[in-house]
């Protein structure tokens, strides 16, 4: 399924400088992923073009990619690129998606005792201009994150209030996206949800894929600690001894100066550690896939965050949460094809997370 690609002059989508399906330009490349957390993280394509002097772009304008009438990826040019190709030119370009603007704000506030991660994500999406400020999609995880205090980049703000979980009993692991909702935005929109696999947005069977499932104990951790006011104060271990014979420790660190905020990351790691679960391995679809109704449709529309269903896994089948999805368009030539790395539980979450830590075996 040939993509289009265009590009505007601001976020606002209502200056276009170049739309890929008119006839002067031709793509040669498409590419682009979707991680946890982050959402859009990068698209590469490259088109051809009759004289260098039809290059019209520049660093910073905005990316949008449609399939169809739908929004699958949007971003921000980081790079331009031209070579001599035949007769004309072949342009590349690099964009980067909106998760990378959180890097470059910084948060510097304090707060005292708020039971909402909303208040603070907000506080750190406030300064990027290339997203929605509908933030209706935030979940509340319900912990109280207080007393806090942030000096830093917003993505290292963001992720640290991931890492305490929501509040229910153990914590569920909670995510942060920024993408396009089904509600049709013009800028992505940002999200923050407790993980859940409750509903399946793909099937897919053995025969259809290269997916490989590994069980193993390797990963499997049931001694925690969690350091936290900046490192001064380090919670008493939860522990679960009916995982493992042996003892495995894991220790790592928040920023709150709360004891109640670090129980509850604490407690959200052990949950997700203390026991061995299936790993699977990066596999890839060509074409189509099966959605969770059963109907093919695109791999184009699949997303991390996304949920699939491994129907035929023993002895009735495997969900599990999509962690990044790396797509390459065939153009008309080729199959499309995805890359598909699954959510690897247990050990990468905190990993994904942006957590440190330290582990003994």
């Amino acid at each position: 399924m040939t993509a289009r690609v265009s590009i505007y002059t601001s976020s606002a989508l209502s200056s276009g400088v170049f739309d890929a399906s008119g006839a002067a330009w031709r793509l040669t490349a498409l590419n682009y992923s979707s991680g946890l957390p982050g959402g859009y993280l990068t698209c590469r394509f490259a088109f051809l073009i009759p004289s260098s002097r039809s290059l019209v772009f520049a660093k910073a304008q905005t990316v949008v990619v449609r399939q169809g009438v739908d929004i699958v990826w949007q971003g921000a040019i980081v790079n331009i690129g031209i070579r001599r190709a035949g007769a004309g030119y072949e342009c590349e370009i690099t964009a980067l998606g909106p998760w990378q603007d959180a890097r470059g704000q910084t948060l510097t506030a304090t707060y005292a005792s708020v039971t909402t991660g909303i208040t603070i994500v907000e506080a750190a999406l406030a300064a990027m201009a290339t997203i929605s400020t509908d933030y209706s999609l935030i979940a509340n995880p319900g912990v109280d994150l207080g007393p806090v205090t942030y000096d830093g980049p917003c993505n290292d703000v963001i992720l640290d209030v991931l890492k305490h979980g929501d509040s229910a009993s153990p914590p569920n692991p909670i995510y942060f996206a920024i993408w396009h909702t089904p509600q049709g935005d013009t800028l992505p929109r940002a999200q923050m949800w407790s993980r859940s696999l409750t509903n399946v947005d793909w099937r897919v069977r053995w025969a259809e894929t290269d997916l490989q499932v590994v069980d193993s104990a390797a990963d499997v951790f049931n001694n925690v600690t969690v350091r936290y006011n900046k490192g001064d104060a380090v919670t008493a271990a939860a522990t679960d001894a009916t995982s493992i014979a042996s003892t495995r420790k894991h220790t790592f660190g928040i920023e709150s100066a709360s004891l109640v905020a670090a129980t509850a990351a604490r407690d959200r790691f052990l949950a997700e550690h203390k026991e061995a679960l299936p790993m699977l391995q990066g596999f890839r679809l060509s074409d189509r896939c099966r959605d969770g109704g059963g109907a093919w449709r695109s791999v184009a529309y699949m997303r991390a965050g996304h949920v699939m269903l491994l129907e035929d896994y023993p002895p009735s089948g495997l969900t599990f949460m999509v962690g990044a999805v790396d797509y390459t368009d065939g153009l008309g030539q080729r199959p499309d094809e995805v890359s598909v790395t699954p959510e690897k539980l247990p050990r990468s979450i905190d990993t994904m997370l942006g957590s440190w830590g330290e582990t003994t075996q």
